[in-house]
């Protein structure tokens, strides 16, 4: 299935909803309980609302480049607006919104300012080794490093064109490993992410590989997010990273056309489930009335819009999808992180 969607040719010209068809004979189509324009969609429920940093009181981003690296502190509002004794603080009323997920998600060129989450930047260029150094060794003086989720590959893809900027993404790596983060996570859409694998498994469970696999299709990928690797070999580098033991997140996010929205929800769905430990998804559209300015400015969004792409700028786009998976491998949803940080992030999603 994953042979077959991945090399299925498209012209992206003629690429519109319901011109992709999948094979007749999916075992999806046997594992379909209802239809899913029938089951109640719940933006809310933990499967979405979970992420990597649920269970962190901080996220640190460091992100490599050619010439230098940028590094941001996050502080997470769940843990923020409660008091010692757990309860909610009487400040939290007036407390920055809740981080999203999307917002740590990895970002493409047309993306990488988008909604970027309040925190500290620091951007790092002279003497980078050692002034990288000198902050990582900084926030693990302050008992802030080993308890936050450190996301390696935010703005940038550290593995994307890895020769322009290997000493940078191996130097950082070098020093992950030397000052150790609660919980590291290694985004990247390369199959050089690969070389990453000694850090995740010197980490072992405080690790993970996140994939992005935004289509099952190379030529909607090429059309929207152009010069990335193909869906086989991102693929494959999930494969050889789980034969490894290394826990593996594909993340669908920001959704791209797949197809016809309902029926091919499906084999989407088979083909993250078949090369995923756990999978997690994400759209532009936040929903939010204060965001909406700066979707319509976005260049992808746009791209979108003008080929008349419009139910994937909807809020919760990949929402069919979501059902499809709640189906086909739902243990794969839901993020292991520890539970009493999710009631805390939920709580504050309500309030």
């Amino acid at each position: 299935m994953a042979k077959q969607m991945a090399s299925k040719a498209v012209n992206s010209e003629d690429f519109s909803l319901g011109k992709i068809s999948t094979a007749p004979e999916s075992k999806l189509e046997k594992k379909k309980p209802i239809r899913l324009t029938e089951i109640t969609f719940d933006p809310q429920s933990p499967e979405l609302t979970t992420s990597w940093f649920s269970a962190r009181k901080h996220i640190i981003c460091l992100n490599a480049y050619p010439n230098g690296v940028t590094l941001s502190i996050h502080k997470n509002p769940a843990f923020a607006a409660q008091t010692k004794d757990g309860s909610n603080s009487k400040e939290s009323q007036s407390a920055p919104k809740p981080l999203l997920a999307t917002q740590f998600h990895l970002r493409s060129k047309d993306t990488r300012e988008y909604l970027l989450p309040q925190g500290r930047y620091h951007l790092i260029k002279e003497r980078m080794a050692d002034t990288l150094e000198l902050h990582l060794k900084q926030l693990k003086d302050q008992n802030i490093l080993q308890d936050a989720v450190l996301y390696f590959g935010v703005t940038t893809d550290a593995f994307f064109a890895l020769p322009k900027k290997f000493e940078v993404t191996m130097k950082c790596l070098e020093l992950l490993e030397k000052y150790q983060p609660g919980m590291l996570i290694v985004a990247s859409r390369s199959p050089l992410v690969l070389s990453a694998l000694p850090i995740l498994k010197y980490f072992g469970d405080r690790a993970a590989a996140v994939i992005t696999l935004e289509s099952p299709y190379d030529a909607v990928l090429q059309k929207f997010t152009p010069g990335q690797s193909t869906v086989m070999e991102r693929l494959v580098a999930a494969d050889g990273l789980r034969a490894q033991g290394i826990t593996v997140n594909l993340q669908v996010s920001p959704i791209l056309p797949y197809g016809d929205f309902y029926r091919d929800a499906w084999p989407f769905a088979e083909l993250l489930a078949a090369h995923a430990d756990f999978i997690t998804l994400g759209c532009l559209a936040t929903g939010s009335v204060q965001d909406e300015q700066a979707l319509r400015m976005n260049p992808l969004a746009i791209r979108l819009s003008t080929d008349k792409q419009y139910r994937w700028l909807r809020p919760h786009a990949y929402k069919y999808l979501f059902h499809a998976l709640q189906s086909v491998a739902p243990e794969k949803l839901l993020l292991p992180v520890r539970s009493e940080a999710i009631k805390s992030q939920l709580s504050l999603f309500a309030a």
